[in-house]
């Protein structure tokens, strides 16, 4: 176990290292994962790259992977809750069934499928510049592919990546 004196001795150790390769040109990339962001709040039937910007700026970013959940259409449960209107009885709690959970699950799906397959390009094209104004690079897209992703969905990714500039397609398979 190390102890704070102890961590705070290396700690000061490492710094005139750290300054030395940081002067050469060669410091360290530190860039950030889209991803992290995720709690940010939503509108449905949209992206969030102006907040993710905005939110990236903040942080001091210069670099990120780019999560395709972050140009993708948020799904009806983003955003924030709204509440029902006043009732003289509440409503009957029901939990919902396995069928109308699998039924909400496929219904998202298959609307996240049509909007990957019928948007063009020319979207992610946009999504790019607005990173390049913003002065922040993408160096990676990241898709988390899943068992129900066609081939024609995951060629569309490659596209995707290839508008947004990046060399590197990053998953998470689930």
């Amino acid at each position: 176990m190390i102890s704070r004196r102890d961590f705070g001795k290396l700690a000061l150790a490492g710094i005139p290292l750290s300054s030395a390769w940081s002067a050469s040109g060669d410091g360290v990339r530190v860039g950030v994962d889209t991803y992290s962001f995720r709690g940010l709040l939503r509108t449905p039937g949209q992206d969030n790259i102006d907040d993710v910007i905005r939110a990236l700026q903040f942080a001091g970013a210069r670099e990120t992977e780019l999560s395709s959940a972050n140009t993708e259409p948020a799904g009806p449960n983003s955003g924030p809750a709204v509440p029902p209107p006043p009732s003289a009885y509440p409503p009957p709690i029901t939990a919902p069934s396995p069928e109308q959970v699998a039924a909400a699950k496929l219904a998202v799906r298959n609307s996240l499928r049509r909007w990957r397959l019928a948007t063009p390009a020319a979207n992610h094209a946009s999504v790019r510049a607005k990173f390049q104004a913003a002065g922040i690079g993408l160096f990676a897209y990241r898709v988390d592919y899943d068992d129900a992703f066609t081939d024609q969905e995951i060629d569309v990714t490659f596209q995707q990546a290839k508008a947004l500039g990046v060399r590197v397609l990053a998953s998470l398979t689930s």
